[in-house]
């Protein structure tokens, strides 16, 4: 801190003492000039010093000036080239003879003899940075400095909620968009939606850039601490969350080094997945290390391992995976990593721009995961080392760690491996040494300023593909608004559906079956689910019902939303004989989905969006939220040889069977009053498909004929 100046109080023409209204009262309450406040004028008149030493340093320390600074070989590459070590060994890796790979031995306090993969002189130069960094300057020095000597520190999180975001932009951006662009990938082209796990990511900037970047065509599962450190992604300001899961295990806890939250968690991926898996899983987990940055990769080991584990828990094929690490030195990380590059065609070490170069971090990113067995067999050999680790952990068992996974003497015999390590961690250690160095400088000279900052700024967002923009509110709409953005005109919106009575009605009306399609519905005559739903925000949601609008509760829907459906009770039979009622939101026509709009597609292409919509806002392990799925059509010259709706003579009672997603359950049906009927040929969009809509009542079939079952059959044998 710069000696703060004298105060001149003399009577000079340049310090005319102020006389304000504070001071004129101030003296009316009895104060005296050159005298203290308080009762008995004891209050201090000098004003108060400023504190002069702030560091670590002794006071006898002498300042060190640098006059100017001059560029150290701090390695910035704009077009950040990711080196790829492509796994082209021999498929002679078997882990079923690794015998006793699993080495225990005293926990290390100091990794300075760990040169087996990097060169010895640069761990020592390294490990003697980190100390006169860190021993030598407090906190606040050292973060008024980062902000002046790192040329990408005024990136920060730009439009997101934090820096995390803009770290996964990067990553995403260095590997060809290989994440966010997955959709893309020949092995995962589908009608969507696309899946991600987020795993010790709290508060969720990562998934807050996937949603951003992909909107609800992306839907994700994260899995973190509870708490402090949980996500918080309904600060977001910049997309939707309503695609986004959180998820916490059987302890509730969100612990991922404990076997069994991996367990639950994997559970829920995989059925939410229908067992396939999720297209790519992104970790960031770290903790504080104040005091022990020199142990980072030691202290950081088990989180490495049960991120890696929940991947290839959760991972389909072909999928990929990016992670944190503090630095791989050890034999414990080398290990992990030779144990992820066997199950994978690729994978890097790399520390993208937005990582702060002073400190130890960088990702392994693993592209194309194997169908092989060997994956399977990696599995359960970290479930092994996940297991005793946590028993370790648990036991409070002080004097023995695990310190090696995979043997030095099985690793160097895969040359290309070994080396691929070595070059890494040497030129990662030279680029952070020099980074602490220039660190160091800034911290002892408060003039040294990186001028580069914000040209960098904007070439790094044009490359990434970001908008240079700052964080903002939520940009507020009504529903009138909405409407009339999309539609122009809605006033067909009101239009009434043609009731059905009889089967001369039905025939005129569906002349052309081919050309019509039928769907069963939960609305009677006399209580009316169907209308047009609203999302004005992802919780405000209304529903038009007779030219009014009505406010829906416990319903999510990403905003921008409008969407035709009925609101239905769903009969769900578990594995065992309790029947419950579900509530479920059934999407029968849509206009617009979140910021897509698709009033203009054929009827055909207008489902395929929905159903994909439907699964990404769909949770099933979330039971407050009202079930969100897409009504079963079939074409109306199938009614006759294979019915949608059934008669169940149990319950008396015309019924349609849903396709089962709930976990666990046997059966979800739904009871049926009525039937709708649309003209859904290649040259209907939504508002001629909406505006001739049928409808066949059938509970009004029951007041003619107490056979209700006879009349509607012989109706539908008609056509």
């Amino acid at each position: 801190m710069e000696d703060s100046e004298e105060m001149d109080t003399g009577d000079s023409e340049q310090n005319i003492p102020v006389m304000g209204k504070a001071m004129e009262m101030m003296k009316r309450m009895g104060y005296k000039e050159g005298c203290g406040l308080g009762k008995l004028e004891q209050g201090m008149l000098n004003p108060i010093d400023c504190p002069r030493q702030i560091s670590k340093r002794g006071l006898g320390m002498p300042r060190h000036i640098v006059e100017k600074w001059t560029s150290f070989d701090e390695g910035i590459e704009l077009d950040e080239e990711i080196q790829w070590l492509i796994n082209n060994e021999s498929s002679d890796f078997n882990l079923k003879e690794r015998g006793n790979w699993l080495q225990k031995d005293l926990p290390k306090t100091t990794i300075i003899n760990e040169t087996k993969f990097s060169e010895p002189e640069l761990l020592i130069n390294l490990l003697n940075a980190k100390k006169d960094v860190f021993q030598t300057f407090n906190n606040l020095e050292l973060c008024k400095a980062r902000s002046r000597a790192n040329p990408f520190e005024t990136l920060k999180a730009a439009f997101f909620m934090n820096r995390a975001a803009l770290k996964m932009a990067n990553i995403d951006a260095a590997t060809d968009f290989m994440f966010s662009g997955v959709d893309k990938n020949p092995h995962h082209m589908s009608n969507g939606p696309h899946y991600f796990a987020d795993v010790c990511a709290g508060p969720g900037g990562f998934s807050e850039y996937i949603l951003w970047r992909k909107n609800w065509c992306f839907k994700g599962f994260g899995f973190t601490l509870k708490g402090e450190h949980d996500f918080k992604l309904f600060n977001s300001t910049c997309c939707s969350v309503s695609t986004f899961r959180s998820y916490y295990g059987k302890a509730n806890d969100g612990n991922v080094c404990n076997p069994e939250n991996i367990k639950d968690f994997a559970l829920n991926v995989m059925h939410d997945t229908e067992n396939k898996g999720v297209h790519f899983m992104m970790a960031d987990g770290g903790f504080s290390v104040e005091g022990n940055e020199e142990l980072q990769e030691v202290l950081s080991k088990q989180i490495y391992a049960c991120q890696c584990l929940v991947a290839l828990e959760i991972v389909r094929p072909h999928g990929h995976f990016v992670t944190k690490l503090f630095d791989t030195f050890t034999e414990f990380s080398v290990g992990l990593i030779f144990l992820m590059y066997q199950c994978f065609e690729k994978i890097a070490i790399f520390k993208p721009s937005t990582s702060r170069p002073a400190n130890s971090e960088r990702y392994l990113i693993c592209s194309n995961l194997k169908e092989s067995s060997i994956v399977r067999d990696v599995r359960n050999y970290l479930r092994l080392i996940v297991h005793e680790m946590w028993t370790l952990s648990e036991s409070k068992v002080s004097n023995v760690d695990l310190v090696s996974l995979v043997p030095f003497e099985v690793i160097a015999k895969y040359e290309h491996f070994k080396t691929y390590i070595i070059d890494r961690n040497n030129k990662l250690g030279k680029k952070q040494v020099a980074n602490l160095i220039k660190l160091a400088e800034f911290c002892k000279n408060q003039n040294l300023f990186d001028e580069r900052q914000d040209d960098l700024r904007t070439v790094c967002l044009k490359k990434w593909n970001l908008p240079d923009k700052i964080r903002s509110p939520k940009e507020l709409i009504t529903k009138e608004d909405l409407l009339i953005i999309t539609l122009i005109k809605t006033e067909f919106l009101h239009v009434k559906s043609e009731d059905i009575s009889n089967d001369e009605q039905l025939a005129k009306l569906c002349a052309n079956k081919s050309d019509w399609t039928y769907c069963p519905l939960y609305s009677a005559r006399s209580s009316r689910k169907c209308g047009i739903f609203v999302a004005t925000a992802d919780r405000k949601i209304v529903k038009l019902h007779n030219h009014v609008w009505l406010k829906i509760k416990n319903l999510k829907l990403i905003k921008g939303t409008i969407l035709f459906g009925e609101v239905v009770m769903e009969k769900c039979l578990d594995k065992g004989t309790a029947r419950e009622e579900v509530k479920s939101l059934h999407v029968i026509d849509a206009i617009r989905l979140g910021d897509t709009i698709i009033v203009d597609l054929p009827f055909k292409e207008r489902l395929q969006m929905i159903t994909a919509f439907c699964k990404a806002m769909n949770f099933e392990t979330c039971p407050t939220n009202v079930r969100l799925r897409p009504k079963v059509f079939d074409c109306l010259g199938n009614i006759s040889n294979n019915p949608l709706i059934h008669f169940n003579e149990e319950d008396q009672k015309y019924q349609s069977v849903l396709p089962t997603v709930g976990i666990g359950n046997l059966e979800e049906k739904y009871n049926v009053h009525s039937m709708l009927f649309l003209k859904t040929d290649d040259r209907q969009q939504f508002h001629t498909t909406y505006v001739l809509r049928a409808r066949l009542f059938i509970d009004s079939l029951e007041l003619e004929d107490d056979e209700i079952s006879v009349k509607y059959e012989t109706l539908i044998h008609g056509l």
